[in-house]
């Protein structure tokens, strides 16, 4: 049996599987070298953040480290 997570009541099994599954997607065509810089501002640059394309997927990187929360698919 699986119990929902109290935290985060939207969180089922399911879902994880679907989230687990374009992850693997996304890693796969990150390791193909098929990522494409975006264009960046000054800021970004000082700030060491980078936008990058996959295709149908943002990646947004900040000094090697991936946001979460402004990565995510575009279609």
């Amino acid at each position: 049996m699986v119990r929902q997570s109290e935290s985060k009541p939207y969180h089922s099994f399911p879902t994880q599987l679907r989230l687990d599954a374009q992850l693997q997607i996304v890693l796969a065509q990150w390791r193909q070298g098929n990522p494409v810089p975006m264009a960046r501002t000054f800021s970004d640059f000082l700030r060491g953040r980078q936008a990058f394309r996959i295709p149908r997927y943002i990646v947004t990187v900040l000094r090697g480290k991936v946001l979460e929360e402004e990565s995510g698919y575009q279609d």
